[in-house]
């Protein structure tokens, strides 16, 4: 995630007019009534598929009653026009149960992609909104939750909302008619229906909650596995340990396919279940109008029309066991994603710019970017219910600042100020804990005392998209995308023209390596960034940075992987391209510190001027 601190899009500017309070309450009241509209449109989304469901189930039950209405009535042999009424219905039902099931099908399909279109979008905002914290699972587990457990979501319309709304009206249709036929019939009709629609769907829910539950998790230790061993190949070929791996990898896809095995068992006797109860419910109905036939209170014919309807009534019934199971999976599911990364708590922007920052002009030529609009004025909702915004000065700002990291403490009372025009350096030797300050100070760990601010207003209370707009960091471990050096660059500041991104290649002393490039800036760097050496990949995460809008700058390490002249020379290039934007600059090396306004040592947890 360091990385990525580069990669926020920067907020842009809006436009002039209108009061800042006002604004956002009625950007609050617009989001409102969309978020309103967006669910009348579910609700009546649903409405569709359940009606067409409902429509399709009716007609196929209706359709076996009127065929053994039909089939019982030819065996008497009447005149053929005495049937004609019968196979005109049986037909027309056959149509209309078609073209249900069809539309129902069609409709309830459409809705779960663009319902899975929608959670994925809204996951991936809750994932990079929220700090990475200990808690959150290796990017291998992400991965799989993103990719299984957003799908599965698909399910909660289509295989569990949906059917078993559709059996409770069929139901009630399916009892209905046969209680217009004989009373009793539908008496016992009901019972079985009722059966078969809580008790079968009871045990499979019981029977899956278990394996599903374990399922998820299963399923991620495969996951880590398999990324872990195809990331470590080479290592561990090296170090003869691929056997033991490959070991691992047998015996988490072995878990896991032992509980596949349990929920396919649970399904499997679910539906014998439901089948046994279908069956003995078609012997009672036959049993009960057995009499009424034999004494005429009831003719013949209707015999097998009952008979039918009580087979085919049990269809929509039959696919509550699988809805009870597809249940397990979504809940599961939901509670893995909601895990990985909970609802972020609503925060609101005053949709006007905010005014510039005192002393601070930027020009394409100081930092390698176009002119742009100043960040908007990020507004918070603080915990009482006051709003507020922050204050013009943008300094970010450390408060006794402690965090451990395994049980060990890093930092201890830490404290600084980052202003805008100020280039603060910051030493420390490794694992003194410079990262882990840079990645609080830019909003991506939470600290455990202490607070982080941004023009006098806590990070946690302002919306992480406006903090990016401000501040941006450039971490040691920045990812390169398998696209062009440009498209890299880019990913600072979306809008930014090829001028604008080769200043900012040249001001991290990438230009005469480009320039030497065929395809220039236009070339790939491969998958990971893997076509470019570690320095060039840091350098590219640095013209990133610098191409931003940010006015407050957090470089880590930027000289870690260059030698004695080529750092002082490359910092020297970053402190005339920043401007008069804000510089916090983490290293361990004391040279090439001349150009920096204060200089920093974090030593015991704390920051003290560094001595000569």
């Amino acid at each position: 995630m360091s990385g990525a601190g580069g990669s926020g899009a920067g907020a842009g500017g809006a436009p002039a007019g209108g009061a800042g309070a006002g604004g956002a309450d009625a950007g609050g009241a617009g989001a409102s009534g969309a978020g309103a509209a967006e669910r009348r449109g579910a609700g009546a989304e649903r409405l569709r598929v359940v009606s067409l469901g409902v429509l399709a189930a009716a007609s196929g039950m209706a359709l076996l009653a009127a065929s053994g209405w039909l089939v019982t009535r030819a065996a008497e042999q009447p005149p053929v026009l005495a049937l004609l009424a019968a196979i005109v219905v049986v037909r027309a039902l056959g149509l209309a149960r078609a073209f249900g099931r069809y539309g129902e099908r069609l409709a309830a399909h459409d809705a779960a992609f663009r319902q899975l279109a929608l959670l994925r979008v809204d996951w991936y905002r809750r994932l990079v909104a929220r700090p990475p914290q200990p808690s959150t699972p290796a990017a291998a587990d992400l991965l799989s939750r993103f990719v299984t457990d957003v799908d599965e979501l698909q399910h909660r319309d289509v295989r569990v909302r949906t059917p078993a709304l559709v059996a409770v009206a069929a139901s009630l249709v399916a009892t209905a008619l046969a209680a217009l036929i004989l009373p009793a019939a539908g008496l016992v009709l009901g019972g079985g229906l009722l059966a078969a629609g809580t008790l079968v769907p009871g045990v499979a829910f019981l029977a899956a909650r278990s394996a599903l539950r374990r399922q998820g998790a299963a399923r991620a230790a495969l996951t880590d596995e398999l990324a872990e061993a195809m990331d470590a190949a080479q290592q561990l070929a090296v170090a003869g340990r691929a056997g033991e791996r490959l070991a691992r990898i047998d015996a988490a896809s072995a878990a896991l396919a032992r509980i596949g095995r349990r929920d396919a068992a649970a399904a499997a006797a679910a539906q014998g279940l439901g089948a046994l109860v279908a069956g003995a419910t078609l012997v009672a109905v036959l049993a009960v109008a057995v009499g009424p036939v034999g004494d005429g209170r009831l003719e013949p014919v209707w015999l097998g029309a009952l008979a039918l309807l009580a087979l085919g009534a049990f269809e929509p019934v039959g696919a509550l066991p699988e809805a009870a199971v597809r249940a397990v999976g979504v809940a599961a599911a939901q509670e893995r994603l909601r895990q990985a990364a909970p609802p972020v708590l609503a925060t609101r922007r005053a949709p006007v710019a905010a005014p510039p920052l005192p002393g601070v002009r930027r020009s394409p030529a100081a930092h390698g970017a176009p002119p742009a609009a100043a960040p908007l004025a990020p507004t918070a909702v603080l915990p009482s219910g006051r709003r507020t915004t922050t204050t013009q000065d943008g300094a970010l700002t450390a408060r006794g600042l402690r965090h451990a990291l395994g049980g060990a403490t890093v930092l201890d009372g830490a404290e600084l100020t980052l202003a805008p025009g100020r280039k603060v350096a910051i030493v420390g030797a490794s694992g003194a804990g410079k990262t882990v300050l840079a990645n609080l100070l830019a909003g991506l760990a939470a600290p455990d005392e202490g607070t982080v601010s941004l023009g006098g207003v806590p990070l946690a209370a302002l919306d992480p998209a406006a903090v990016r707009g401000r501040v941006r960091l450039a971490g040691q471990d920045a990812h390169l995308f398998a696209t062009s050096i440009a498209n890299n660059v880019r990913i600072g500041a979306p809008g930014a023209d090829d001028a604008a991104v080769g200043v900012a290649l040249r001001a991290t002393g990438l230009g005469p390596w480009v320039d030497a490039l065929p395809d220039g800036a236009a070339t790939l760097v491969g998958e990971e960034g893997l076509a470019v050496s570690g320095g060039q990949r840091q350098r590219i995460a640095l013209a990133r940075c610098l191409v931003s809008p940010a006015e407050l700058l957090l470089l880590d390490e930027p000289t870690a992987m260059l030698d004695p002249p080529a750092a002082q020379a490359l910092l020297a290039q970053l402190a005339r391209a920043s401007g008069e934007r804000g510089v916090l600059l983490i290293t361990h090396e004391r040279i090439g510190l001349d150009a920096f306004d204060e200089v920093l040592e974090l030593r015991d947890g704390r920051l003290r001027p560094a001595s000569a």
